[in-house]
């Protein structure tokens, strides 16, 4: 270690050259690579007028070097920008300069996570130190990563900090120290001195980031209202990651398990007037929205506490134990819910987020964490998209805003979401490729108006909610992948004409839960969104479990109830103008319909369960009824899902891509409604989505089938010569004005010849 190592980023655009061979012949070492995409500039152009993708791609290499190479790499490219020769010798850099649009040393800027350092600091205690996360360069040598470590704690400790422990997970190439830092230091941090924190300007350091949720909302206590429901008899579905629930409010006692081996409802901080967060997400998932009067789960839903009240803050608002590293806390947890035999647990809900780190373009620590435990575990996660509270507005003021009514008022919303896009990103973890990403809708269930000093953003309409985080994912990925009513957030009226508007923190609107206190109130936001889509993922477990006739085993439930939940998305109609790219703020769409519910006579829906190896396909059918001649809409939905084993080297991240065909067996189906395919599959998803409509008549009936192909691809440097399981659903739907009974005509067709587990053919 007394050659100081310093980190170099490639990045490149439209790279074809193999870097690994230029880093070898240069003595370098690779430590991450990642995608991103750019609007062309000055310096790159697409030549093409209408291009199929308007972005440039764009591929970040991080290098590890010594002074000596940064300082010849750095002049040679120098040299090559002014006269396209790297210099004498270097011939291998010449050819990897050709691919690149720019090089630079990894800085204290690149370093310090994007903080609203104004909105941090409101809800803290002055002069208490700050729990802080250091994460560190993942070198391949255990030694140097040791020694690394060893550096960077001295360096807290030197700045007057303390080291409280750290943690080197080699499969998601994490490797972090959490620490405190004094209160003086970090606020003059804050203020733009990087000199206060001295191991911000560590060579060794990838990210430094303050700690804390975000969570604080204020909920106004309300009466409970009446209910009879029996207390759940069925097998457990949902597991819920987040604070200590009051387990013995009316609403939740005897249908909660709390799993709690930290014996965080101990915690003498942990009073059961705090336990705000825990109960509100498990009373949205045992409950939904009180106030829609539907019937609570089936089965119990476990909690595993994770948050506890921080003593550090205003409001003591649930954080994580400071002792813990999340990554490191997330394994923990999952062994503990899934380590031991199958339960029936499938589904894990997450509406947790860290506030610090928006995703831009590098996964982070606890989205690589949350993708390698749901491929180990076979289980599907569900993650809150995050929210952010204030809108600043493009073409208006506040008052010019309250002005408008109706779909004028929604349109100068969207243009404001647009104007402050980098600014709203969906945070971490809800890039994790494996999970369901959910955004907000302004939608619940109440029935009240806006009265008070406040006023609806969307005047009463349906739309996203102005107050959820927008995507996309990785390699820009559809992210969120759904939405669900978030309930109406209410915005403040200020007395004063400002440029920006902000969400009111206590309303009588929002999605009903029960509060730790013992009554009820109104929440907003992604978080009861999330929790809303884990209670219906949990109904279609059981309906995998029932239609399959078998013990699906967790992996195979994970990826039916996932397609299942996606397929009945649709975007509202008449919400989003031509100008707003809905598919990034709402992703497939919003839960339309559950499959749960069954099906009406004149639609069909099949369920295809299996498995498949690298380079297998397998062809599906549905069996066309009879009544199609007429020119009465026929609709068809085609969605697939699987969980993905990943490899953080590699900058396409996800090692297993399913495809899926377009159906054939109806002439000249059209391009899809709602999202194209290119969009669909664009980026590191692990879901896709379509739906076309048509109006013609088919000359097909029974007898005939509409087909499509899955197909499997190892990616990300290969995939393990293991299946990997998946599912698919697909619809046939005709108006009801056709007078086709789908649903009786397919399932008689289907019963005599239905293959559960189908075997792939290879691709030749």
């Amino acid at each position: 270690m007394a050659d100081p190592q310093l980190v170099l980023v490639f990045e490149g655009v439209e790279e074809r050259a193999d870097l690994s061979v230029v880093a070898r012949a240069l003595g370098l070492e690779v430590l991450v690579e990642f995608e991103d995409a750019f609007e062309p500039d000055e310096d790159v152009a697409i030549l093409s007028p209408q291009p199929r993708d308007p972005y440039v791609r764009s591929c970040l290499h991080a290098l590890c070097v010594d002074q000596r190479s940064l300082n010849r790499i750095l002049i040679a490219w120098r040299a090559w920008r002014r006269n396209g020769q790297a210099g004498s010798g270097l011939a291998e850099l010449s050819k990897l300069f050709e691919h690149l649009k720019d090089v630079r040393q990894w800085g204290p800027i690149d370093r310090l996570r994007a903080v609203d350092w104004e909105e941090y600091l409101r809800h803290r205690i002055t002069g208490q130190s700050h729990l802080v996360e250091v994460e560190l360069w993942y070198r391949r040598s255990a030694e140097l990563r040791l020694g690394a470590v060893q550096i960077v704690s001295n360096l807290i400790v030197s700045g007057g900090g303390e080291v409280i422990t750290f943690v080197d997970d080699p499969e998601t190439g994490y490797l972090a120290v959490k620490c405190t830092v004094p209160d003086e230091s970090l606020r003059q941090l804050a203020s733009g001195s990087l000199d206060a924190v001295q191991v911000v300007k560590s060579s060794h350091v990838l990210y430094v980031k303050v700690e804390g949720q975000g969570l604080l909302a204020s909920v106004e206590d309300q009466s409970i209202s009446d209910f009879e429901a029996a207390l759940p008899t069925g097998m457990p579905r949902v597991a819920v990651l987040d604070g200590v629930p009051a387990s013995n409010h009316p609403r939740l006692a005897g249908r909660v398990q709390i799993l709690d081996p930290d014996d965080l409802a101990s915690a003498t901080e942990s009073t059961v007037e705090l336990r705000r967060h825990g109960t509100w997400m498990t009373s949205a998932v045992v409950w939904g929205d009180i106030a829609a009067g539907e019937a609570p789960l089936e089965g119990p839903v476990i909690v595993r506490p994770v948050l506890l009240p921080s003593i550090d803050t205003v409001d003591q608002v649930e954080e994580f134990h400071p002792d813990v590293l999340v990554p490191d806390l997330m394994r923990k947890a999952f062994a503990d819910l899934f380590g031991g035999d199958d339960t029936g647990l499938t589904i894990v809900n997450i509406s947790l987020g860290d506030p610090t780190v928006p995703f831009d373009t590098l996964m982070s620590s606890w989205a690589r964490t949350l993708d390698a435990l749901s491929w180990h575990y076979g289980v599907l996660i569900v993650v809150s998209a995050g929210n952010v509270s204030r809108l600043h507005l493009a073409d208006h003021d506040s008052r010019s805003l309250i002005a408008l009514v109706g779909a004028d008022r929604s349109a100068a919303i969207h243009a404001a979401q647009l104007q402050t896009w980098t600014d709203r990103r969906i945070l971490s973890p809800a890039e994790s490729i494996n999970a369901v990403t959910v955004g907000a809708l302004h939608a619940d269930a109440s029935n009240t108006g806006p009265y008070g000093y406040v006023f609806d953003p969307h005047d009463g309409r349906l739309d996203v909610s102005p107050i959820s985080r927008l995507g996309g994912g990785h390699r820009r990925a559809i992210k969120p992948e759904v939405a669900a009513p978030g309930g109406r957030s209410m915005f403040v009226n200020p007395p004063l004409n400002q440029t920006f508007v902000e969400a009111a923190r206590s309303s009588v609107h929002g999605i009903r839960v029960a509060t730790p206190t013992g009554g009820e109130g109104q929440i907003v936001g992604t978080s009861p969104a999330a929790a809303l889509v884990s209670r219906k993922l949990a109904r279609l477990v059981d309906l995998a479990v029932e239609v399959s006739g078998e013990d699906l085993d967790r992996h195979h439930r994970a990826v039916a109830a996932k397609a299942m939940l996606v397929h009945g998305a649709r975007h509202p109609a008449d919400v989003f103008g031509p100008d707003f790219p809905a598919e990034a703020a709402i992703g497939y769409g919003a839960i339309s319909r559950d499959l749960a519910d069954g099906c009406a006579p004149n639609e069909a829906t099949l369920l295809f369960v299996g498995d498949l190896r690298h380079r297998q396909q397998q062809d599906l059918n549905i069996p066309l009824p009879d009544g199609l001649s007429t020119r009465d809409i026929k609709r068809i939905t085609a969605t697939v899902a699987w969980l993905s084993p990943v490899n953080w080297r590699h900058r396409q991240y996800r090692r297993a891509q399913m495809q899926l065909t377009k159906p054939t067996g109806f002439s000249a189906i059209p391009s899809s409604l709602d999202v194209s395919d290119a969009e669909a599959s664009r980026g590191s998803s692990t879901v896709k989505h379509q739906v076309w409509e048509l109006d013609r008549a088919i000359a097909a009936g029974i007898g005939s089938s509409l087909s499509a192909r899955v197909k499997f691809f190892g990616q990300a440097g290969g995939m393990p010569d293991e299946p990997v399981p998946y599912a698919v659903v697909l619809s046939l739907w005709v108006a009801p004005e056709a007078g086709v009974d789908v649903y009786t005509q397919v399932a008689e067709q289907i019963r005599p010849r239905i293959i559960i587990n189908p075997a792939g053919s290879n691709i030749s």
